[in-house]
């Protein structure tokens, strides 16, 4: 599966005998997992649109800045998530998501040699069904300032958060293309559950994933690169990077298809145990998995 991340003003996207063409390239549209128009001089054909939405290949764009200002999705899609479902599950399995990020938080200070990694693994334990006592939000309050500075503040305008949103806005679209490949409405949370966002479940989802970016980011930044050409190239593959799902390495990409059936199969009657990441590869791991994926800047 490809990343296409168009950077060339004037790009033009549109349908040539089944294939997509990509300015002067073409490849067959099924192995496209997100287009990131990444200049806002790109145009994209209805036809092309029409192509990339029954795929449920999610279109990024991006403004002046290289920063993405909306996601184009799908539809619709079979929505076999009921909210009766949601009620009887929705704790358990936001249980599952919050430990499995926090911990995920823990390894990202760990191998980075920050401090405060044995504190988030005890609130990961100490995580209840629903999270009442809001451990995600504690856990917030330690990582950040841990992993970024103690002065960072996420949402503000600096680089880091402008590269933390790009890659998680990569990472969002792949888990869209999977729930709609899996039949589940990315509308119905577990839960996130606001009524003008059409994404809540990918939103829910994303969560265990999120430490892939911030670890590419911390790496970026100790590199010294902002936010140009070069760290779009590295986040827009950020869904390459290797996760440890129990004792198997793969790429997000696959990690983020095994959860997404794994919840189709726990709404279908199966058990209520979801197949998360525990950890995020470092750079020793980050060519295990690439070599049949990749992202293509045009």
């Amino acid at each position: 599966m490809t990343v296409v991340e168009i950077a060339t003003w004037g790009t033009v996207v549109s349908v040539d005998n089944g294939l997509l063409r990509v300015g002067a390239c073409r490849l067959p549209p099924e192995d496209v997992d997100l287009v990131i128009a990444a200049v806002p001089a790109v145009t994209i054909t209805g036809e092309a649109l029409a192509v990339l939405g029954r795929l449920g290949v999610g279109v990024v764009v991006c403004d002046h800045h290289h920063l993405p200002v909306s996601v184009l999705a799908p539809a619709g899609c079979g929505a076999i998530l009921s909210p009766r479902t949601l009620r009887r599950l929705r704790d358990a399995l936001w249980r599952q998501l919050i430990r499995a990020t926090i911990n995920a938080q823990a390894a990202v200070l760990h191998d980075h040699g920050r401090s405060d990694a044995m504190r988030l693994r005890a609130l990961a334990r100490g995580v209840a069904a629903g999270d009442p006592d809001n451990k995600e939000a504690q856990a917030a309050r330690l990582y950040w300032p841990a992993a970024f500075g103690a002065d960072f503040r996420r949402g503000a305008g600096d680089e880091s958060n402008a590269m933390l949103d790009f890659g998680y806005a990569v990472l969002r679209a792949v888990v869209a293309r999977q729930l709609h490949a899996a039949g589940l409405h990315r509308a119905l949370g577990l839960h996130h559950d606001s009524a003008e966002n059409d994404g809540n479940l990918a939103d829910d989802l994303i969560e265990p994933f999120r430490p892939a970016v911030d670890r590419q980011v911390l790496l970026l930044r100790g590199q010294g690169l902002t936010m140009g050409t070069e760290a779009r190239r590295h986040l827009a593959s950020v869904s390459d990077w290797p996760v440890q799902v129990g004792a198997e390495w793969q790429r997000a990409r696959t990690a983020i298809t095994r959860l997404v059936l794994s919840l189709r199969a726990v709404v279908m009657g199966g058990p209520a145990r979801l197949e998360l990441p525990q950890r995020v590869g470092g750079t020793e791991d980050a060519g295990r998995m690439a070599e049949d994926v990749g992202s293509r800047v045009l």
